[in-house]
């Protein structure tokens, strides 16, 4: 049930339970600090009621004195103790075997009276006894209820504010969340025309104005591939009339059409899904930081703000995979080939690698000389770097990798593999497809889009090379890639100083 109510009001609720803890226990503390005065406060009268009690003895009348004390305002009872602690007087109404020579701490009563004693003196200064006088609790204890009736009423009061302004505060600085998220309803719709308003410069503005540059670029594309079906189907109806032997041509071409269609459905689809994720942390952490209401340290908003950060650059992540997918299938993604030691670019690649989290070791092979090859030295690291992320993500605790580069009969093969649990026989040819993810419980716990592996093997296959992946002899599994002779650039380099 909790999960079908809206967000702001989910919001209103924590925060209401939040101001509810917390002016509670501010009541707890106020009242705890007003039985603490009220009862000083008759620590302080008490005291000076007995101080002056004694001043007053004689040890003429000691017994008439105690009865006379038992008759003033606010005692109950008087009782006169000997030196030796025995109680020679006793006045006024209360259990007289419960009275001690000793009196009571206020702070640990355990009955409704309170025993103050002082030593009473002789003129030489020998003690004569103790003088007991007991105050009644009652009117501590009421105003100790007054104190409490008036400390709920603030605090019902108080709530009812705080509910009410945050009722308002939330409806206004949410609006924009509810603009990005008609925006991406309208994107599940396939509405690719509708724009979200942006109308702040703040985070939201900027995810209206992400969120829109990338609803104008799946517009493009869409607008593209229906000139593209569109033009495609009109050769299909002319060649139709001129010849029947084009007919399995035209089947064909008809297929790659309705491919291409379902392609664009998946793509919308699947955008739609994985934008939402990024979103909704960004938003939830922009919400929290805009809160206020909450007192936040130094640490926590740093670290609130280092979260919308990742957000945001994986969010620009996912975008440029998608952007990249697209120019590969267009076929305008192009390669900037340049002479490159893929000795020193593999050590560039290993480089950066985090090993700490997961205890990894890294083994690295490389041989003894240069490897001078024609390649995209930026886009061949990508490929590098996604099969050295991967490894790390099914890695165990522990375990260690391994980067490899061999070259024989004209051939550079490079190798990434790994310790983990490997991968089963049916999915080794699904992994390189576009959004395919393995359905395990490390593809589920880690964020992906499924297109690294395709991505890379559009790099390796563009350098006329191939990609493939076999089990690994150390138990894992390992990611190889060759690059064929045609890619190098046939030049021997001269030995490599530490190798």
């Amino acid at each position: 049930m909790f999960a079908s109510i809206s967000f702001k009001t989910k919001l209103l609720l924590v925060v209401s339970v939040i101001g509810t803890l917390v002016l509670t226990s501010a009541l707890i503390f106020r009242w705890h600090q007003t039985d603490i005065l009220l009862k000083e406060r008759m620590l302080l009268r008490t005291g000076t009621v007995a101080d002056f009690a004694v001043k007053g003895w004689t040890a003429d009348g000691v017994k008439a004195y105690v009865g006379w004390l038992a008759q003033g305002n606010d005692i109950q009872y008087a009782a006169f103790f000997s030196a030796k602690g025995e109680l020679l007087y006793f006045a006024g109404q209360g259990n007289q075997a419960a009275v001690k020579p000793s009196g009571e701490d206020i702070f640990n009563l355990k009955d409704a009276t309170y025993d103050v004693s002082r030593p009473v003196l002789k003129k030489t200064g020998e003690q004569a006894g103790t003088l007991v006088l007991g105050f009644p609790m009652a009117r501590l204890y009421s105003d100790s209820r007054g104190h409490t009736m008036a400390g709920l009423l603030v605090w019902f009061i108080a709530i009812a504010l705080i509910v009410a302004s945050m009722y308002f505060a939330l409806s206004h600085f949410l609006a924009p969340l509810k603009d990005i998220y008609t925006g991406a309803q309208r994107l599940a719709e396939k509405n690719l025309s509708y724009r979200i308003p942006v109308t702040s410069s703040d985070e939201f503005g900027y995810t209206a104005a992400q969120f829109n540059a990338m609803a104008t670029e799946l517009d493009s594309f869409y607008m593209e591939l229906q000139k593209k079906v569109s033009s495609a189907t009109s050769e299909l109806h002319k060649a139709n009339g001129i010849l029947a032997e084009k007919n399995l041509q035209l089947e064909t071409l008809n297929a790659r059409l309705k491919e291409l269609d379902q392609r664009k459905t998946e793509v919308i689809s699947i955008v739609s899904h994985d934008l939402r994720t990024p979103l909704t942390s960004i938003i939830g952490f922009a919400d929290t930081l805009l809160n206020k209401d909450l007192d936040f340290s130094a640490a926590e908003r740093a670290r609130y703000i280092g979260i919308i950060n990742t957000e945001a650059h994986r969010l620009a992540r996912l975008i440029s995979d998608f952007l990249v997918v697209t120019k590969i299938e267009e076929g305008v993604y192009r390669l900037a080939k340049e002479h490159t030691d893929l000795c020193g670019l593999l050590s560039e690649a290993a480089a950066p690698l985090n090993l700490a989290p997961k205890e990894l070791k890294l083994r690295l092979e490389l041989p003894e000389r240069p490897v001078m090859w024609e390649v995209d030295r930026d886009k061949l690291l990508q490929v590098i770097h996604n099969l050295l992320g991967n490894a790390i993500k099914y890695s165990p605790t522990g375990g260690t990798l391994s980067l490899a580069l061999r070259e024989s009969g004209g051939t550079a093969r490079i190798s990434v593999s790994d310790t983990g649990h490997g991968i089963p026989d049916e999915e080794k040819e699904k992994v390189f497809d576009k959004f395919y993810r393995r359905n395990d419980a490390v593809a589920r716990k880690e964020f992906g889009t499924g297109l690294g592996l395709a991505i890379a093997k559009s790099i390796v296959e563009l350098h006329g090379g191939k990609i493939a992946v076999k089990d690994s002899p150390s138990g894992g599994c390992e990611f190889f890639f060759e690059l064929p002779a045609s890619a190098q650039d046939a030049m021997s380099g001269t030995p490599r100083p530490g190798s």
